[in-house]
């Protein structure tokens, strides 16, 4: 019998009370946010990120009128705070402002005022700034009827101070392209340096000319041309964010609006790769732009061809049906997709899309799949990598790989529905790209996956349970009441989802003292009925974040087979095994303070996830006291064994593996408990486990029968694993 082991313990209403005192304290130090929520939004650090805390963006002039605009926000973390709204709307007149609350995976859209699109060649006020407490990712849409247009935001963080124009080209004297931009919160000076012919305060410059404007802060300045403006050079004392479009494209079919902010300059990459859309019928644009002097090869299937393009120039190529485009370059390049639109019976209207260079290929994206449409997620993997990508924590299959001639990489899409949604696409180790496109009825959109590079977590955060309790403290921090419950649950899914997105190696004493912290208080006081559903409630979520913290911290250290700790409030023991190619009849024994737990291989095997598979042990030092005898239903005894004078007589223990999600086990789990009190020979011995169902937390007896007992200890075996008990009594037999 192999030997490994695990523990915990605690204690409760101050739990509850501790922890929105004492713990909120101690956040001070052991919940500072993930990563990328640490460092502050410093300006114009050029890297391509699309996750954030403070965007800012406008929504330009567009053919027609009753339009609907919003923003769709994407959380990432849990109970994250968001606030939109309009500088100086209206000239002071008004002001628009929303808050809302987002949790990990979800996607909230927001509705601006109709008033905020900017009508012709002005300066404006009505800047929309969304900002977070945690990182999100924005994406901003604009719906005239039939007619979205999306584009991904860029935080603050990533906005530059030098971006080319790319305007698409038109044949309707009713289109006419434009560009927006806008500063934050500091004054400004933009030069525009003009190329073709563009109108500004009822003059019109021409090629060569250039113009000077000075921004407030939150102000931004629409642009409109006479005919197409790509290779118009914007600098900026300060970073700006840039949009371009056109006012009504006319092409194919109907006359559309399309927008895309643009990327900085020093942000631009060397190496592209085009997927073909999944409706493609028609010969698509791409627009690739150079900063100075710059060598192109731009590949179409076999085909590849070589363009000097010089600083300004804007080179323009054709992207056909089912053939991938690749493209590369000795320095950086725009690269801006443009999809004109199908005829009928495959209608679909033009858009712009930002093509995400190869260095910037990321492991986890989110995305948004947009009500009413055939969503697909277009992605390029390198070859060997695909059977890795997983989709929504589930493995990506019935996708078809097709070479992209002259590279490395493959092309494959996946269709995600018709209902608006967000998504997961991640790769454990290998970047990849993702872009968002979908199709309907004279409708189309497009653009790049959100890319998660500072939100990687390494673990499963979230259990049916824990994501009820979220749901339920989402609308009560939306009402704005105060709640000591939802308190501790926002510190403890902070503390579980600080130590999963960190990227390095968690030790179990990381995982035993902020969670102890909680358990360490005096005997939680007797309280109502109410007050027992939020102390269950409470204790169901820290059971389950312990066991994941674990698991995490074990896989997290592959050089370290066995790790332990014990404090105070808990002991933990975790034990790494290797998955076994065949049948094992291995047994292995974890042990947490005087407790044991002994785990068949076949268990560990079933659960692997990964080139190791984690078990965890924990034995709780208190907890015992606080979800005692009060938390018993005796309908959850055997009717022919009920108990009288009963009580727990056992620390709490939990056993967990893989990725801490439930399992139906082929061989059973034993523990061994040891005795609070001597067992006295005519008593009784149960063992029990926690459940908790419908918001009500309780000891039951199913699953779970004594193989031994004496007056020390007592062996259970069980047919699942939670965190057990043992409950001692008089027979009523």
């Amino acid at each position: 019998m192999g030997r490994r082991g695990f523990a915990f313990s605690p204690n409760f209403k101050q739990v509850l009370f501790i922890f929105s005192q004492v713990f909120f304290l101690l956040g001070l130090f052991w919940f500072l946010p993930p990563a990328s929520a640490q460092r502050t939004n410093t300006i114009g650090t050029c890297q391509t990120e699309t996750l954030g805390r403070e965007f800012i963006t406008s929504y330009m002039d567009e053919c027609g009128n009753s339009n609907q605009f919003e923003v769709q926000i994407t959380g990432y973390f849990a109970f994250t705070s968001v606030s939109v709204s309009i500088s100086n709307y209206l000239f002071g007149v008004a002001r628009f402002e929303k808050k809302i609350m987002v949790n990990r995976g979800e996607m909230v859209p927001v509705r601006l005022p109709e008033s905020v699109g900017i009508k012709g060649t002005t300066k404006f006020y009505n800047v929309v700034l969304v900002k977070a407490d945690k990182d999100i990712s924005v994406v901003s849409v604009s719906n005239k009827h039939v007619s979205p247009e999306t584009t991904v935001l860029y935080p603050v963080s990533s906005l530059g101070n030098e971006h080319y124009i790319v305007t698409p080209s038109a044949q309707s004297l009713d289109s006419y392209p434009e560009f927006s931009v806008m500063t934050y919160e500091d004054r400004n000076s933009v030069k525009i340096h003009v190329k073709g012919m563009l109108r500004y305060e009822k003059n019109v410059y021409s090629s060569g000319n250039k113009l000077e404007i000075k921004l407030r802060a939150f102000q931004g300045y629409q642009f409109q041309g006479i005919g197409d403006l790509s290779g118009t050079r914007i600098v900026s004392e300060k970073p700006v964010a840039v949009l371009v479009g056109q006012v009504c494209f006319c092409n194919n079919i109907k006359c559309n609006h399309v927008f895309e902010q643009l990327l900085p300059v020093c942000s631009w990459g060397t190496t592209y790769i085009i997927p073909p859309l999944p409706w493609q019928i028609v010969d698509e644009m791409v627009y690739i732009t150079a900063s100075q002097s710059t060598t192109v090869l731009y590949q179409l299937g076999e085909q590849p061809e070589t363009v000097t393009l010089a600083g300004g120039s804007v080179l323009q190529r054709p992207v056909k049906p089912w053939i991938p485009v690749s493209i590369s370059a000795n320095v950086g390049i725009q690269v801006v997709f443009y999809s004109v639109g199908a005829a009928v019976p495959n209608s679909s209207h033009a858009f712009l899309m930002n093509v995400p260079d190869v260095a910037s290929y990321c492991r986890m994206y989110s995305i948004n799949a947009q009500e009413g449409f055939e969503n697909f997620a277009l992605m390029v993997a390198s070859t060997s990598e695909t059977g890795a990508i997983i989709l929504d924590n589930q493995p990506l299959r019935d996708v078809v790989w097709n070479r992209v001639p002259g590279t490395e990489f493959v092309w494959g899409m996946r269709p995600l529905g018709p209902a608006i949604s967000s998504h997961a696409v991640e790769h454990p180790s290998s970047p990849f790209a993702l872009l968002s496109v979908g199709t309907a009825a004279m409708d189309s959109y497009g653009i790049p996956g959100s890319c998660r590079k500072n939100v990687t977590f390494k673990c499963q955060t979230e259990t049916l349970q824990m994501k009820e309790q979220l749901e339920l403290c989402k609308d009560v921090f939306l009402q704005g009441s105060n709640s000591e419950f939802c308190s501790f649950v926002n510190s403890a899914f902070v503390n579980l989802e600080t130590m999963c997105a960190e990227d390095r190696a968690v030790s179990l004493q990381e995982v035993a003292r902020p969670f102890g912290s909680f358990l360490n208080s005096s005997t939680l006081s007797a309280g109502g009925k109410e007050s027992e559903g939020e102390v269950a409630s409470a204790v169901t979520f820290l059971l389950q974040s312990v066991e994941l913290a674990a698991l995490m911290a074990a896989l997290r250290s592959p050089e370290n087979m066995t790790q332990t700790v014990t404090t105070e409030s808990m002991a933990i023991e975790t034990f790494l095994v290797v998955p076994a190619a065949g049948p094992c009849d291995e047994v292995f024994r974890l042990r947490a303070q005087n407790e044991t737990m002994d785990i068949h291989c076949d268990t560990l095997t079933r659960a692997a996830t990964e080139d190791f598979v984690a078990v965890a042990f924990i034995s709780y030092s208190t907890l015992d006291s606080i979800i005692n005898k009060r938390f018993l239903n005796e309908g959850n005894l055997t009717a022919d064994e009920k108990l009288r004078n009963f009580h727990l007589n056992s620390r709490v223990v939990s056993g967990a593996v893989g990725d801490g999600r439930p399992m139906n086990l082929l061989k059973p789990v034993n523990f061994t408990l040891r005795h609070r009190q001597t067992k006295k020979e005519e008593e009784e011995t149960r063992c029990i486990h926690w459940k908790f169902i419908a918001g009500k937390g309780t000891w039951a007896e199913d699953g779970c029968t004594v193989l031994h007992t004496n007056s020390t200890h007592t062996i259970c075996s069980c047919d699942h694993l939670s965190s057990f008990a043992l409950l001692m009594g008089l027979s009523l037999k």
